[in-house]
């Protein structure tokens, strides 16, 4: 998801701020947690460390790994932000 695709929506229950529509929300946080993820496991889906990671063939169990705990981490995210009892008003 590229940045400049999210387009906050005015929002004046929040002192003003901008707020985003829930499935942006996701997207973004998604987005960045996987950034961080690539980074923390300094090396690419293929496997490979330094200048050359991610050049080679994208290795399944990484992408596997890299989706199940990006998910756990956006799933706790979303559940404090949106707790299942909470209903918007």
């Amino acid at each position: 998801m590229d940045q400049q695709s999210v387009t906050p929506t005015a929002d004046t229950s929040h002192q003003g701020a901008p707020k985003l529509a829930r499935a942006q929300l996701v997207g973004l946080i998604e987005h960045e947690l996987e950034r961080v993820w690539d980074a923390g496991n300094a090396s690419g889906l293929d496997g490979w460390i330094g200048p050359g990671c991610g050049a080679g063939e994208v290795d399944a169990y990484a992408v596997q790994q890299r989706h199940r705990d990006t998910h756990v981490a956006l799933d706790r995210i979303i559940a404090r932000l949106h707790p299942p009892n909470h209903q918007p008003q």
